[in-house]
């Protein structure tokens, strides 16, 4: 579910959403709401693995790990949610084109308010769109336009398990196999004005915040 929006995903791979709708988010081809389930279909109808329905934009990916994202892509002050390169909006899935240029397939998707974050098959982290309060984990508070590498969580520091995704923050969970048994650790970066990421500081940080 997401804030105004509902999905449903079937075991065949059909995905049938439902809501306001106010951003095109539920990717039907307009932004008129819609009461009753209807079909979201992705380009050439692959079967869908993942949806996610942010209260902008929304992301899918499909059996073959291809990213797919509609709704609202940005402002005039802010761009890139949508992972496309620029603030266009979308109100029919559109195939984020750079990540199969780089041979980038998606095991996990989340997405905030205005921001999106990616973990690969490969274990990279990915984000893009809004960079306020470091939550693109690039210890910046700059836009990205496009998916990117989270540089502190590469493949040959950490093995990422698993992510998700708030408004304005992010987690990310590693895991490590060791003598004494499994173990882990949680990395959280973005907005922590009301005490989300768990560190007890109370403040809006542009850094990992907490390990």
């Amino acid at each position: 579910c997401g804030a105004t929006d509902t999905a449903f995903l079937l075991e065949n791979g059909q995905c049938f959403v439902m809501g306001q709708n106010k951003n095109g988010q539920l990717g039907v081809g307009h932004q008129n709401p819609v009461p009753t389930p209807v079909p979201l279909v992705l380009p050439d109808n692959p079967k869908i693995r993942q949806i996610e329905l942010g209260p902008k934009f929304s992301a899918a990916t499909d059996e073959d790990g291809n990213l797919y994202t509609f709704g609202n892509g940005g402002t005039l002050t802010t761009m890139g949610w949508l992972g496309h390169g620029n603030a266009e909006s979308q109100l029919r899935p559109k195939l984020v084109e750079s990540l199969v240029e780089d041979q980038c397939r998606v095991q996990r998707v989340g997405v905030g308010e205005m921001h999106m974050t990616v973990l690969t098959t490969d274990g990279e982290v990915l984000t893009t769109g809004h960079g306020a309060y470091g939550k693109l984990g690039n210890l910046e508070s700059i836009d990205r336009l496009y998916l990117d590498t989270v540089a502190v969580l590469t493949p040959d520091a950490y093995h990422v398990s698993d992510i998700a995704v708030g408004k304005s923050f992010n987690l990310a969970l590693t895991r490590t196999t060791t003598a004494q048994g499994r173990g882990g650790k949680l990395f959280a970066w973005g907005k922590n004005s009301k005490g989300q990421l768990g560190s007890g500081m109370g403040l809006s940080v542009d850094t990992f915040a907490m390990q």
